[in-house]
């Protein structure tokens, strides 16, 4: 298998991409962003992915390849070095085999989450964002070890809000996020991971081994003083650490269930085929975390074999998708080759939904391809099928986004594409639901090139946001970006599939060259969308939208808003934007 180039600046995770780079005074080099590029000669482990999503790559012009994914990419330390961790507030490190896990303990009479909101951290009763920049400079000044930013949100609502870096991230912020209810209370809880911190190996005569681009991820648990000093967390790591399998890569939450892939894990001995861990919550207030659930593609119920580059658990998502009254668990490997008709097609990609793996047992998995799912996109080389992923729910219905960014759409290439599952009845593995493309399916605009519609998703609410960060602007500026917010489940179409309504063309007026508008995207309570847009000048933005259109309102660091600490070094804002939850 091929394998695809590494970025330096990663958001959640994603490919580099390629093609030439931004004009002088566009964007920082160190930050320029490529599309996802077709991996190069298999065998060859010179690069890894490129900037986070850890989750996917872009399309353009060729950027500069990053560093080996064994090593941490510019900026974020030395090979092997681990940044100290924040020694202030209670810190649990999930062992590998901890004791059982109990169910939750009923909430305490007094519970400081009575009044959250829908998408709210610190229980104030107001929707909050954080906002992941994976090459800035923490507050304890480890140099490039990445920083989390808390978008609190005030009595007026969004957009208002009042932001500030949170207090200790000890490297371990920015890479990619996620949020979810993991102790079964009313605040958002946090789950980040930085893929590439290296971690303690084997004793081998009382010396510990460093294990370089291991992967940790930290739970931050919501609740009054998220974000500060002394606030609760929980830390999770391989049970054996690897070198250069950046656990983390991708992460995936639901309550009481948290998934982490760990795509470049030489698993069961095969070079970069991967694995995912799943993890189970409970005991006392829902925060003791179980030994996790090793996945690869050997494992008893995962269709397929392990091939070199499959990259397996490139992307995650939790959700009910079988039918059945477990939560569910679809996994990306976009690299994986695929054979069709007796025509090999090198990185088409392949989805695997594993259902109720939680459950105990041998899990039953549901294998698929864009060859598999319909004939309105064929499938083809290079089609990155299960790049992202997404999962929610409207009206009781639950469904599943898979991104193709690479896919031929219309027969435009690398225009991209996103394939929509519907969960199944009972007994019943996920349905096909319709290919959603622009140009098509009351999706408006015309797919160009390098477009890599389909290179992010987020439901939110009964809206899929699809971000398309390589799509240039009417004025001819390459690269500026979109997001398209396509409602789901449109009742006047019942029987009809995709099951969508008109869809929302989101962009910025302000947009400049190589911003990567809908680098990630994601909900941010209240009916908002959040957009990050990483490369906006020096120092990254979001941007917070209604889907249904209507004004875009920017947030930067050295705005007003956004505060920067040190206003003598610009280094320690880089990419901005590049990871959100909310």
């Amino acid at each position: 298998m091929k394998r695809p180039l590494l970025f330096t600046a990663m958001l959640l995770a994603l490919p580099a991409l390629a093609g030439p780079g931004p004009a002088a005074g566009a964007v920082p080099a160190a930050t320029v962003r490529a599309a996802p590029a077709n991996p190069e000669p298999s065998g060859v482990p010179t690069s890894g992915p490129p900037p986070p999503t850890p989750s996917s790559p872009p399309a353009g012009s060729p950027a500069p390849p990053s560093p080996p994914p064994s090593a941490p990419p510019p900026g974020t330390g030395s090979p092997g070095a681990t940044p100290a961790p924040a020694t202030s507030g209670p810190v649990t490190t999930a062992t590998a085999v901890p004791p059982p896990v109990a169910p939750p303990s009923p909430r305490p009479a007094t519970d400081p989450c009575a009044r959250a909101g829908a998408a709210d951290f610190d229980g104030d009763g107001h929707d909050d964002i954080v906002v992941g920049d994976p090459f800035g400079d923490p507050l304890e000044g480890w140099v490039g070890g990445g920083r989390l930013y808390l978008l609190a949100g005030t009595p007026y609502g969004l957009p208002a809000v009042r932001a500030a870096a949170f207090a200790h991230t000890a490297g371990d912020g920015g890479w990619v996020a996620r949020a979810g209810h993991l102790d079964g209370d009313r605040c958002l809880d946090l789950v980040v991971a930085n893929p590439y911190r290296a971690e303690d190996g084997a004793r081998a005569g009382g010396q510990v081994t460093a294990v370089p681009g291991a992967g940790a991820v930290q739970v931050y648990w919501g609740g009054p003083g998220f974000g500060r000093a002394g606030a609760p967390r929980t830390e999770l790591r391989a049970p054996e650490p690897r070198n250069g399998a950046h656990f983390g890569w991708s992460l995936a939450v639901a309550p009481g269930l948290l998934a982490a892939g760990a795509p470049y894990e030489d698993a069961d001995g095969v070079p970069d085929s991967g694995a995912a861990y799943l993890f189970r919550f409970g005991g006392a207030g829902g925060r003791q975390a179980g030994p996790p659930r090793r996945l690869t593609q050997e494992t008893g119920g995962v269709p397929g074999d392990g091939e070199p580059g499959d990259l397996f658990g490139w992307s995650l998502a939790l959700g009910a998708l079988g039918g059945g009254p477990g939560t569910d668990l679809a996994v990306g490997a976009p690299y994986e080759d695929r054979d069709v008709a007796g025509t090999a097609l090198p990185d088409a990609g392949k989805l695997t939904v594993l259902l109720d793996p939680a459950g105990g047992g041998v899990p039953r998995g549901v294998p698929a391809d864009l060859s598999t799912l319909g004939t309105e996109v064929t499938a083809r080389p290079g089609d990155l099928f299960g790049y992202a992923l997404a999962s929610g729910e409207r009206d009781g219905r639950h469904y599943l986004a898979v991104g193709a960014p690479g896919a031929d759409a219309a027969g435009v290439r690398d225009a991209g594409a996103v394939q929509l599952l519907r969960a199944g009845d009972p007994g019943r593995d996920p349905r096909p639901a319709g290919t959603l493309r622009q140009g098509a399916h009351q999706i408006g605009d015309a797919a160009e090139p390098g477009d890599r519609f389909g290179f992010s998703l987020a439901f939110a609410g009964g809206v899929l946001a699809v971000g398309v960060p390589f799509e240039g602007d009417a004025a001819g500026h390459p690269e500026t970006g979109a997001v398209h917010a396509v409602p789901i489940g449109e009742p006047d179409r019942p029987g009809t599939d995709p099951p969508t309504g008109p869809a929302t063309v989101i962009t910025s007026r302000v947009a400049q060259t190589y911003d990567h508008f809908g680098w990630a995207v994601g909900g941010a309570g209240g009916g908002w969308l959040v957009i990050g847009v990483p490369d906006r000048e020096r120092t990254g933005a979001v941007a917070l939208a209604r889907p249904t259109g209507g004004h875009v309102v920017m947030l930067r660091p050295g705005d007003g808003t956004v505060p920067v600490a040190d206003p003598r070094r610009p280094a320690q804002v880089v990419d901005f934007g590049a990871a959100l939850a909310g």
